[in-house]
């Protein structure tokens, strides 16, 4: 006959292991849908803007990206005009639908030789911003584009370049 004792040192044992496991002491990854950045660019600045940002979510370690085809259907079946950046409830509405945490808005404004970038991380379940950052650029090559872009989600996230 097995004594209770013995069971409960049994269990107290297999739940501190499973505690102290490699696969326990792993942090949640918050889910992140980077969306197709608004704004009258060209497809490359787009692609660039979206590229990096991506980059710098998957680098930080605390975030996985929701799948770049799944986001653009989402975005194809919401069919939203997004002239400028996006609200709380349109980003709680993509979050709804992409089961992400976060979602990841930015916006290009061309202007008079200039094009101002922003980005906003916002929580999916509140429409509060997290984070967020802007610049300003001479220009509109894709290489500055790419460069502030590196700047505004090194930021953002705190994650080196």
């Amino acid at each position: 006959m097995i004594k209770v004792g013995a069971i409960a040192k049994t269990l107290l044992l297999a739940s501190l292991c499973a505690v102290n496991s490699p696969v326990a002491a792993q942090k949640k990854q918050m889910v992140v849908a980077i969306l197709e950045p608004s704004g009258d660019v060209s497809r490359m600045n787009k692609s660039s803007v979206r590229g990096t940002l991506e980059q710098f979510v998957t680098k930080s370690k605390e975030y996985r990206v929701v799948d770049r085809a799944r986001v653009d259907q989402v975005q194809g079946e919401l069919d939203l005009q997004r002239g400028s950046m996006m609200d709380p409830e349109t980003a709680k509405q993509y979050g709804k639908q992409l089961g992400a945490d976060f979602v990841c808005a930015s916006e290009l404004i061309k202007e008079e030789g200039y094009t101002n970038i922003n980005v906003s991380l916002i929580n999916s379940e509140t429409g509060v911003v997290s984070a967020s950052g802007s610049r300003l650029v001479e220009g509109d090559s894709p290489k500055v584009i790419a460069d502030a872009t590196t700047e505004i989600a090194s930021a953002m996230l705190r994650v080196k370049k």
